[in-house]
C-alpha cells in the first residue's frame, strides 16, 4: 500500500507541474455559468432543460481532455527509452497504472465539481427546492463520473497497445466515434438504443434524461444496470492494459494475468445480463405494438362515429405492486341499435389481462387481440334504460416505445411517478381505435395517436387506492378524497388522465386557477399565473355566469411520452401544455389559456366558411369580441392598432373580410360610452353557449347568425350605433 501511495504522490507531483491544466475546469465552470445566466423571458426558463442541453454537447469536449491525459500518462512512462530499466524497480505495473488512473480521475472530477457548484448556485437563484437541486446535481455528477471513468481507462488501454504517436490520432477517432457518431448515426438512426451504455458521453441528443420530471426517475433500473456494466468494462480495460504491459516482459505471472483478464471479462458478461434482458423485453413489446399499429390511411379514413357510446364510467383502481394495477370497472351504455352493431369493440391496453366480464349482470364471452377487446353476441335489453358492462382486469402499466423517432414511455406507473393518459386505454375505450399508427411515407416509424379516446363526453366516478404519492387528475377531486384513497368525479368529461411525480403547485392569492409544473419552472409559472389572473379577473368582473372551462394547468414536458412539439389540450377541467424550450409560458400561451378558461376549448380564431342551405355562424367573431374588449379597456389600445394585427402577441384576433364588422361596432359603442351595453350583449351570447366541441366525425358549433347578432345589438343599443360594410 505504501508503494501505491508513493506512486500516487509522484503522479500528483507530475500533474501539478502543468498548472495550465487546472485552468480548464475553471473555464468550464465559467462557460456553464455563462450559459445559465442567459435564462430569461420570453424563452423558457427551465433550468434543468438548459443544463441538459449544455451537458450533451459541451461535456463531450471534456472527454477530449480525458483522452489526452489517458494517452499521455502511459506514453510518459511506458513508451520512453528509459522504460526498460524501470521494470526492475520494486513497483508493479498494476500499481503504476492504478495510481495514474486515480490521480487523473480525481483531476477530471474537478470538471464535475465546477459543474455542480454552478448548478447549485443557479438552482438557488431560480428558487428550486433543496431536494430538487440535490437530485439533479447527483444525476449529472454520476453521469459525468461514469463518463470520465470509462473514457480515461479506454485512453490508457489504447496508449498501452499502440506505442507510436499515432495513438493520439486514434484516440481522437475513438473520441468522436464514441460520442457524436455513435449517438447520431448509429443509435438514433437505426433505433439501437441498447448501445446507449457504450456511449461515452452518457448524455444523448434524444434521451429520456432530457425530461426533468419523468426522465431518470422512471428509468432508474436501466441507469443502474448501465452504470454497473460500464464500470465493469472500465475494470476490464484497466486489467487488459496492465496485463498487456506486464506480459511484454518475461513474467512468472502470465497465467495469473490471463486468468484475471478472463475474470474481468466474465464480470462484464454478468453485468450485461440484466441490462440485456431489460432491452429484450422492451423490444419484444415494441415490435408487437408496431405490428398492430394502424397505417396512416387507416387512421385518417375513420370518419364514422361509433354506434354506441359510454354514458358513465365507475372505476375502482387499486395498485398491487410497483407497475401493476387491479381495476374493477362498471360502464353504463345508453341503448343502441343492435342492427348496426352486432358486437361491441373496445380498446384496452394490451398489458391488462381481463379476468371477469358481465353484461347486464350475466357472464359473457369476450375476445382479446392485442389492444382490442371485443364482446361478441351481446344483446341489449330493450326493457332497460341503459345497458351495464362490468369487468375486472389487472396488469402492468409500463411501455417503452420508439415514437416520433425518439425513445418514449407513453404510459407508466413506477414508484412515485405515474402517467396514465386516456389515449393509453388503461380503461376501456369504445369503438375501433388505434393507440399507435405508422408514418405515411416512413411506414417503419411509429407515432402516438393522441386523439384516441372518447368521441363524446361521459360521466366519471373514479377511485384510486394504494397510491402512496398524490395523484393529480384532469377532472375534479372530491372533497371526501384523502391520501391513499383518492376520488375523482365529473358529470361530463372527455376522459381522465392521472399523473403523479415531483410536481410543485404554483398559486397566487385570490386566484382559483393553479399551475402544476416542475421545480425548474417555478418562477416562470408564477409570473404567468399573475398575468393570467389579471386577464381572468377582468372577465369575472362583468360576466354574469362564471366560466367553468378549466381550473388547473399542467405545464410539463411530454416529449418522453411520444407527444410531438408543443402540444396543448383541454381535457376534463384541465389544460395540458406540453413544454419545450420554445413552447413555454409566453403571451401566446396566455391567450390560449384565456380561451380555454372562457370557452373550454382551444379553437382560437375559429372561422367557418358559409355553406349553401345552412346558416352561417359568426360564433368565432363573437368569441374574439371578448378579447377585443380587453385590449380596449385594459390594455388601452386603439381600434386602429388592434385591426392592424400588431398585437398578435397579446391576443390573435380573427380578421374580417366580409359581413358585419363587429369590432367597428364595438369601437363606436365604446366611443358613445356604451361599454356596459356591449358587456351585456356579450353576456347574452355567453349564456347561450359559445364553446366549440370537435369530434373526429363532426363538430358541435353554436349557430349564431349575423342577423341574430344585429337583432340583439339593436335591442341592447338604443339608438343603433353599429355600421355595416
Amino acid at each position: 500500500m505504501s508503494k501505491w501511495v508513493g506512486q500516487v504522490k509522484s503522479e500528483t507531483k507530475a500533474l501539478l507541474s502543468k498548472p495550465i491544466l487546472f485552468l480548464l475546469p475553471l473555464l468550464y465552470g465559467f462557460w456553464f455559468a455563462f450559459e445559465l445566466s442567459h435564462i430569461a423571458p420570453p424563452a423558457s426558463e427551465n433550468l434543468y432543460a438548459y443544463a441538459y442541453q449544455f451537458h450533451k454537447v459541451k461535456h463531450v469536449l471534456t472527454l477530449g481532455v480525458a483522452f489526452m491525459l489517458g494517452i499521455w500518462s502511459i506514453r510518459s512512462d511506458f513508451h520512453r527509452p528509459g522504460y526498460s530499466w524501470m521494470g526492475s524497480l520494486p513497483v508493479s505495473i498494476w500499481t503504476r497504472i492504478t495510481a495514474k488512473y486515480t490521480v487523473y480521475l480525481i483531476y477530471l472530477s474537478l470538471f464535475t465539481a465546477a459543474m455542480a457548484i454552478v448548478f447549485i448556485y443557479y438552482g438557488w437563484i431560480r428558487q428550486l427546492s433543496v431536494s430538487a437541486v440535490i437530485d439533479y446535481t447527483l444525476l449529472f455528477a454520476l453521469q459525468y463520473e461514469v463518463s470520465y471513468a470509462v473514457t480515461l481507462a479506454l485512453a490508457m488501454l489504447l496508449s498501452a497497445w499502440i506505442p507510436g504517436r499515432i495513438t493520439y490520432l486514434i484516440g481522437f477517432c475513438a473520441w468522436m466515434f464514441g460520442t457524436f457518431f455513435l449517438d447520431v448515426f448509429i443509435i438514433n438512426r437505426y433505433e439501437l438504443y441498447p448501445l446507449t451504455t457504450f456511449h461515452l458521453n452518457q448524455f444523448l441528443v434524444d434521451s429520456l434524461l432530457e425530461s426533468e420530471l419523468w426522465g431518470h426517475s422512471i428509468i432508474a433500473d436501466e441507469l443502474w444496470y448501465a452504470r454497473g456494466f460500464t464500470l465493469s468494462v472500465t475494470l476490464l480495460l484497466l486489467v487488459a492494459a496492465a496485463a498487456y504491459l506486464t506480459l511484454h516482459r518475461p513474467s512468472r505471472l502470465r497465467r495469473w494475468w490471463l486468468g484475471l483478464c478472463a475474470g474481468a471479462a466474465a464480470l462484464v458478461i454478468l453485468c450485461f445480463i440484466p441490462y440485456g434482458k431489460l432491452w429484450i423485453d422492451r423490444y419484444k413489446e415494441y415490435e408487437a405494438a408496431r405490428e398492430d399499429a394502424a397505417s396512416y390511411e387507416q387512421l385518417v379514413s375513420k370518419n364514422k362515429p361509433d354506434e354506441f357510446r359510454i354514458g358513465e364510467y365507475q372505476l375502482s383502481v387499486s395498485r398491487i405492486s410497483n407497475h401493476r394495477i387491479q381495476v374493477d370497472a362498471v360502464l353504463t351504455i345508453p341503448n343502441y341499435d343492435q342492427e348496426k352493431t352486432a358486437s361491441l369493440p373496445f380498446v384496452l391496453n394490451r398489458n391488462l389481462e381481463v379476468t371477469r366480464v358481465q353484461w347486464n349482470h350475466q357472464s359473457v364471452a369476450w375476445v382479446r387481440d392485442g389492444d382490442r377487446f371485443i364482446l361478441e353476441s351481446v344483446r341489449p335489453d330493450p326493457d332497460l334504460e341503459f345497458q351495464t358492462l362490468e369487468l375486472s382486469y389487472n396488469g402492468p402499466l409500463y411501455e417503452w416505445m420508439v415514437l416520433s423517432e425518439r425513445p418514449a414511455i407513453p404510459i407508466f406507473l413506477s414508484g412515485k411517478n405515474a402517467f396514465l393518459p386516456e389515449s393509453a386505454a388503461w380503461y376501456p375505450l369504445p369503438g375501433e381505435q388505434f393507440r399507435y399508427f405508422k408514418g405515411r411515407m416512413d411506414t417503419d416509424k411509429l407515432y402516438l395517436n393522441t386523439e384516441a379516446g372518447l368521441e363524446y363526453k361521459a360521466r366519471f366516478k373514479v377511485q384510486f387506492q394504494g397510491f402512496d404519492h398524490r395523484l393529480y387528475g384532469t377532472i375534479p377531486e372530491t372533497e371526501s378524497s384523502k391520501p391513499g384513497n383518492q376520488q375523482f368525479e365529473s358529470a361530463e368529461a372527455d376522459g381522465l388522465t392521472a399523473l403523479s411525480g415531483s410536481f410543485i403547485e404554483v398559486t397566487v392569492p385570490e386566484e382559483p386557477v393553479r399551475i402544476i409544473t416542475t421545480p425548474s419552472n417555478k418562477l416562470e409559472a408564477e409570473r404567468f399565473l399573475r398575468d393570467l389572473s389579471k386577464h381572468l379577473n377582468y372577465y369575472r368582473s362583468w360576466l354574469n355566469e362564471p366560466p367553468n372551462g378549466i381550473d388547473q394547468i399542467f405545464y410539463l414536458s411530454l416529449a418522453n411520452q411520444g407527444y410531438v412539439g408543443g402540444m396543448a389540450k383541454v381535457t376534463g377541467h384541465s389544460l395540458i401544455l406540453s413544454e419545450t424550450t420554445s413552447h413555454n409560458l409566453d403571451k401566446y400561451q396566455l391567450g390560449k389559456t384565456v380561451n380555454a378558461y372562457l370557452f373550454g376549448d382551444l379553437h382560437m380564431n375559429y372561422y367557418s366558411e358559409p355553406e349553401e342551405e345552412q346558416p352561417h355562424s359568426i360564433v368565432g367573431l363573437i368569441r374574439n369580441a371578448f378579447y377585443y374588449l380587453y385590449l380596449r379597456e385594459e390594455m388601452h389600445f386603439t381600434h386602429e392598432q388592434i385591426v392592424k394585427g400588431s398585437l398578435a402577441g397579446v391576443y390573435p384576433l380573427l380578421s374580417l373580410n366580409q359581413g358585419t364588422d363587429l369590432y367597428a361596432m364595438i369601437d363606436r359603442a365604446i366611443a358613445e360610452g356604451k361599454t356596459a351595453q356591449v358587456k351585456s350583449l356579450l353576456n347574452t351570447f355567453y349564456q347561450r353557449g359559445l364553446s366549440i366541441q370537435s369530434h373526429s366525425s363532426e363538430a358541435d358549433i353554436p349557430v349564431i347568425t349575423e342577423q341574430e347578432w344585429l337583432e340583439e345589438w339593436n335591442r341592447v343599443m338604443q339608438p343603433y350605433s353599429g355600421e355595416e360594410r
